[in-house]
């Protein structure tokens, strides 16, 4: 048989697909329709992350893995209730307790065998994982070639990710340790104890200025930088390489850069009913006290900003202007403005999660209305900016209203419509004019050390574009 000139081939996919095809005619219409939920669910399990870490008592598993199967269905419908999601976000919370029981018992029988020497050696990509997903042994398993992580080896997102994962389940040589760490520099990752999550460590990267080892007795500015909806604090690196070049080149006043790791799609905003899902408070009452009393900051509003990108813009509109006197500035790139309305609609599981779905909770919470809510505290006292790519389709319209807002409000801020750039907060920050300058705004003269020429050349200086 010819199709266009070619012979017709029967590969082993075109078989199987057309037995399906068969059966689910044969079977009715329900059948196909279970056999296509089937598959859905196949894909969610893969892909699934869990939502939070929280203690499991007793290790004991107080929920049914089928209704937890039922659930997952609903939600992949959008028809998940409240109290499902709830009891849906338990589920993976003593599915995470678990693996977390099972992967120190392993460590603890390593630790064991290791005395009696009947173990691999630190750093022996032999070791077994600790985990069973094919993609943990996988990479687990894989071996780094010592030429690609020298001492003059250049940055390998593949390389540092690997690297990253192996740290947390495995145990890394002498020279993966140092050049993982030679790659987060001028970073240095560390965490906090949070009392909102129960003593929760929380992990966070910081960048301390070129001045902070050379003139003990200075205090510094500290802007905390909020990661996207699926983000970790690596998102700081490439801001404190950055800001690292300006303030080396006098462009830029020298700050403290803290980077922490917020809940995945939590808005950086509050649950009143999940404790599980409060970044905001974690930030605000546990990380910041942490940040002051162990380094030398600035500990006032006006030695405070937060900034973030996509869903950390939204975070960082959302405690800035919810607390204006804890924060002296306020910075967004790319922010995911989502209204109320729309997450209720559209992002169902946040809505739910974190904003309990209560639509009166979440409009009093929501970034549209918190500036209007302390506008007395805002406008005249707080430095704002607001930067969207105009290649940005996601989010680019709801940044011009948000602007809009902003300015019928008559809160005085930066806002550019950048050029040639999309979501990529990267290339967004890269584009944007003399960015710099509001740094010099926000904290220059807290000091004396930010003058007038010191601010001219934040106007002057440029980064590194990114093509």
């Amino acid at each position: 048989m010819h199709i266009r000139g070619r012979k017709w081939c029967l590969y082993p996919t075109g078989i199987f697909a057309m037995v399906f095809l068969t059966a689910a005619l044969i079977n009715g219409t329900r059948s196909a329709e279970a056999a296509v939920e089937q598959a859905v669910e196949a894909v969610r399990s893969e892909s699934e992350v869990a939502v939070e870490d929280a203690p499991v008592q007793g290790g004991a598993e107080l929920s049914d893995p089928k209704r937890v199967k039922e659930l997952r269905k609903k939600k992949a419908k959008g028809e998940l209730a409240l109290e499902e999601q709830a009891y849906l976000d338990r589920a993976n919370e003593e599915r995470k307790q678990r693996v977390r029981n099972r992967d120190g018992s392993q460590r603890k029988a390593g630790k064991s065998g290791e005395q009696k020497g009947d173990v691999p050696a630190q750093g022996d990509v032999t070791a077994k994982p600790t985990g069973k997903d094919a993609s943990a042994r996988r990479k687990l398993r894989d071996a780094v070639d010592p030429a690609e992580i020298g001492p003059d080896a250049p940055y390998n997102e593949k390389i540092v990710s690997m690297l990253r994962w192996k740290k947390r389940h495995s145990t890394l040589s002498e020279l993966e340790l140092d050049y993982l760490t030679r790659m987060h520099l001028p970073m240095v990752e560390s965490s906090y104890k949070s009392e909102v999550y129960g003593g929760e460590a929380v992990p966070y990267f910081i960048y301390l200025p070129p001045s902070y080892e050379t003139v003990p007795e200075r205090r510094f500015p500290v802007v905390y930088f909020l990661h996207g909806g699926t983000g970790s604090p690596h998102v700081g690196l490439w801001l404190s390489r950055t800001i690292d070049a300006a303030i080396k080149a006098g462009a830029c006043p020298e700050m403290i850069i803290v980077s922490p790791q917020g809940r995945l799609l939590s808005m950086w905003a509050d649950s009143v009913k999940n404790p599980s899902r409060r970044s905001a408070a974690s930030v605000v009452k546990d990380l910041i006290p942490y940040i002051d009393a162990t380094y030398r900051t600035i500990a006032t509003r006006e030695g405070r900003a937060i900034e973030g990108k996509s869903m950390g813009g939204f975070g960082a509109a959302h405690m800035g202007f919810k607390y204006p006197e804890i924060f002296g500035a306020v910075s967004m790139f790319a922010a995911a403005m989502h209204r109320p309305e729309f997450l209720k609609a559209k992002r169902t599981h946040i809505f739910n999660s974190t904003f309990d779905g209560d639509m009166e909770y979440a409009s009093a919470e929501s970034p549209w209305t918190l500036p209007e809510t302390n506008l007395d505290k805002i406008k005249g006292r707080t430095q704002v900016r607001l930067y969207i790519g105009m290649l940005d389709s996601k989010v680019f319209m709801k940044n011009q209203d948000y602007h809009k807002m902003l300015e019928e409000l008559g809160i005085e801020h930066e806002y550019q419509e950048v050029q040639n750039a999309g979501h990529p907060w990267e290339k967004l920050f890269s584009k944007a004019r003399d960015k710099f300058a509001f740094y010099g705004r926000a904290f220059g003269g807290l000091d004396g050390s930010w003058g007038k020429a010191e601010k001219d050349g934040a106007h002057a200086f440029s980064s590194s574009p990114i093509k």
